[in-house]
C-alpha cells in the first residue's frame, strides 16, 4: 500500500489501459519480524491463496481505477501434494477476482523445465480470453535450474509456443520481449 501513490503516478503519467502485477511474495514474517526474500517466491498454490490473490487484484483494481491483470510466475519448487495445478491455480484466481492475465510464456516454459506442468496442460487450463499481455524472454540453466533471466534470445521452444498460442488469445493487447540491460549485448 506504502507504493500506491507511486504507482499511481506512473499510470496516469504513462495513460495505461491496465496494470499488472507478479503472483509472488517478496517479503515474508519470520519470528513476528517482516523479512525480505531477496528474490520473487511463488506463493503455495491453494484455494486459500485463490482467495487472498482475488481480494487483493480486486483492491487494486479499486485502488488504480484499473483493470487489472497479473503474472503467470515461475515456480522452482516441486509441486506439493495437494497443491493445485499451474494452470487451474491461474484459471481459478482470473475468475474469482475477474481480472486479465499476464501470460509470461518463458516463466511456464522454465517452470516445466524445473518439474512443474507442461506447457501445454498450463494453457488448456487457461481461460485464454482473459489473456492481454504476453511477455517472452531469453532463459538460461544455473545451478540445476532453469531461470526465466531475461538473458538474450528468446528460447526457440518459447518462440514456437508464443507463435502457436498467440492466434488463439482474442483481447491480446501487448506482447513484450524482456530483456535485463546487462544482457542486451
Amino acid at each position: 500500500p506504502y507504493q500506491l501513490p507511486e504507482f499511481n503516478w506512473w499510470t496516469k503519467i504513462l495513460d495505461v489501459s491496465w496494470t499488472s502485477e507478479h503472483l509472488s511474495l517478496l517479503n515474508l514474517e519470520h519470528d513476528g519480524e517482516a523479512r525480505n526474500a531477496g528474490f520473487l517466491l511463488p506463493p503455495l498454490q491453494s484455494d486459500e491463496y485463490v482467495r487472498l490473490a482475488a481480494a487483493n487484484i480486486r483492491k487494486r483494481a479499486v485502488d488504480t481505477g484499473l483493470p487489472v491483470a497479473f503474472e503467470t510466475g515461475v515456480n522452482y519448487f516441486a509441486p506439493h501434494g495437494g497443491e493445485l495445478p499451474d494452470g487451474a491455480f491461474w484459471d481459478q484466481i482470473a475468475e474469482a477476482a475477474d481480472c486479465g492475465i499476464l501470460l509470461d510464456l518463458t516463466n511456464i516454459w522454465v517452470n516445466e523445465r524445473n518439474g512443474r506442468a507442461r506447457v501445454d496442460e498450463v494453457l488448456a487450463a487457461l481461460p485464454l480470453d482473459r489473456v492481454w499481455e504476453v511477455h517472452i524472454a531469453g532463459a538460461e540453466f544455473r545451478h540445476g535450474f532453469w531461470l526465466d533471466a531475461h538473458s538474450g534470445e528468446v528460447v526457440p521452444d518459447v518462440r514456437d509456443i508464443a507463435k502457436d498460442i498467440i492466434p488463439h488469445l482474442p483481447n491480446l493487447a501487448a506482447v513484450i520481449f524482456e530483456v535485463a540491460p546487462d544482457r542486451i549485448e
